[in-house]
């Protein structure tokens, strides 16, 4: 199994709030703050072209 580290992150209160209404909805899949933030996290980065890691260099952002 990897190493996986874990850090804490600061968010406004109203964002954790509106994670809480989601994480509610019984229809969702998501147990958890945790869960649904990475997984927001994940599609996000998927969307500017860096995850997953390595796979498609030609849809990483060109930073001049």
């Amino acid at each position: 199994m990897k190493n996986i580290k874990y850090t804490t992150i600061h968010m406004p209160k109203r964002l954790l709030e509106l994670i809480d209404n989601v994480i509610e909805n019984e229809s969702l899949a998501y147990s958890s703050r945790t869960e649904f933030i990475k997984d927001a996290v994940r599609r996000y980065l998927e969307t500017l072209g860096y995850f997953p890691p390595n796979l498609n260099p030609n849809k990483s952002k060109n930073r001049n």
